[in-house]
């Protein structure tokens, strides 16, 4: 007999369902498949280098032994929270200690720890919600949570804006009673969605807690400054109620995973006592290396003029992608380029399901992302905006690019006229 939490933990969840099938795919064509559902960053000459030179840097400098010899605090490397320090001293003028800093390992054990301290049950077995206040968000939110309805989101809000674009809003009229939440997440650029929160949006969100004692979690993954994979000039604002967050492993160390959190430390340190629990610490290694690279404001510099420009070069190219080979006759929005990796399509009163899409797109060997993996929280089957679009990656190589977009169009015109 097992119990409930495995049953629930157990499943597969969100986007990791078509993941599952993607790999199968790969692993038995018979035929060059074009993988438009890479999570993969691009890997260039320049970066390999910066790495490169940071792991010398550390190797040379006679810490190395001590580094990975030595166990630590469970909440940080010390040499990379007085970086961390400074970092957020000089760059977001925040005065913060080491009361208020934890480092985790995956952004995924940030989230479960989060959302397990403020949500599920009290003492007297009330079950205490968690509000996303946009819709779609991050898929990863979807299995953290160990009782089902454990969430509560809005319906998604697409705003035309000009031909062929569209852009997310928030939705005020669809906030829930402050009295049925205990918490609210979501993702700042949007992950999957090329949308960036505006600053009056994230203040709205601020002014619904204000207060209360309602954390909020903003998941910062692909902000600026650092990875900066944003293409405009997104404010960071601060909150007394908000947890901010940051990715190194989006820095172009995808799977050597550090996040930083800031927070009060009261919550801190229960966030703490959950990390040593499960964990015990983050990998000594990657945050003396990342040390470094904070240091010397390098990683700064390189994410801001090099990666970008080469992030930015790719959607120039799948925006002229689009427009040259979809169909004039039909109504499909690419969402508003705010910030890198991937591009989210919208096609419009899609006659069949965005699963059905899928399948269709694979028997011509293109995979991409159906998007109603990321509505994991509404009821995809009174919301057919969910049911319309694509996620699909730009870290491919140009050629492969074309020919996958050009398939598509085909595809979606005989979809279209059927």
């Amino acid at each position: 007999m097992v119990s409930k939490v495995w049953e629930k933990m157990s499943n597969l969840s969100g986007v990791r369902k078509i993941m599952n099938d993607i790999k199968h795919t790969l692993e038995n064509a018979s035929w060059e498949v074009i993988n438009m559902s890479a999570w993969n960053p691009l890997v260039f000459k320049e970066l390999e280098e910066f790495w490169t030179q940071h792991t010398k840097k550390l190797l040379e400098s006679g810490n190395f032994w001590e580094v990975i010899w030595r166990y630590g605090s469970t909440k940080w490397y010390f040499p990379l929270l007085d970086a961390v320090k400074k970092f957020f001293k000089e760059e977001f003028h925040q005065d913060i200690t080491e009361e208020n800093v934890l480092v985790t390992t995956w952004s995924q054990s940030l989230f479960f720890y989060w959302v397990n301290a403020f949500g599920w049950r009290t003492r007297d077995w009330k079950l205490k919600k968690i509000f996303l206040p946009q819709s779609p968000d991050y898929t990863g939110y979807s299995g953290m949570w160990m009782e089902e309805d454990m969430f509560i989101s809005v319906p998604p809000k697409p705003e035309k804006i000009w031909e062929h674009k569209f852009k997310y809003k928030l939705d005020l009229s669809e906030f829930p009673d402050k009295d049925d939440i205990w918490a609210v997440i979501f993702s700042r650029p949007c992950n999957p969605t090329w949308n960036v929160m505006t600053e009056e949006e994230v203040q709205k969100i601020y002014n619904f807690v204000e207060w209360t004692e309602i954390p909020i979690f903003i998941d910062s993954a692909y902000a600026s400054p650092i990875p900066n994979l944003v293409y405009n000039n997104m404010i960071t604002k601060f909150h007394k109620n908000a947890i901010y967050t940051m990715s190194f492993s989006k820095a172009w160390l995808p799977w050597e995973r550090v996040w930083v959190a800031v927070w009060d430390s009261k919550y801190i340190k229960y966030l703490e006592n959950f990390h040593a629990n499960l964990s015990i610490m983050s990998s000594r290694f990657w945050q003396a290396l990342i040390t470094s690279a904070l240091l010397d404001w390098s990683l700064k510099k390189i994410s801001a003029e090099l990666v970008q420009a080469k992030y930015r070069m790719k959607f120039k190219l799948m925006d002229k992608l689009l427009n040259k080979y979809m169909p004039e006759d039909i109504s499909w929005y690419a969402h508003k380029v705010e910030w890198a990796m991937f591009s989210f399509i919208w096609f419009e009163n899609l006659p069949i399901t965005d699963d059905e899409l899928y399948e269709k797109l694979k028997e011509r060997w293109v995979l991409f992302v159906p998007w109603n993996a990321f509505f994991n929280w509404i009821d995809k089957d009174k919301i057919k905006h969910s049911r319309e679009c694509m996620r699909i990656s730009v870290t491919i190589e140009d050629e492969q690019m074309e020919k996958a977009v050009r398939i598509l169009a085909e595809v979606i015109k005989e979809v279209y006229n059927k």
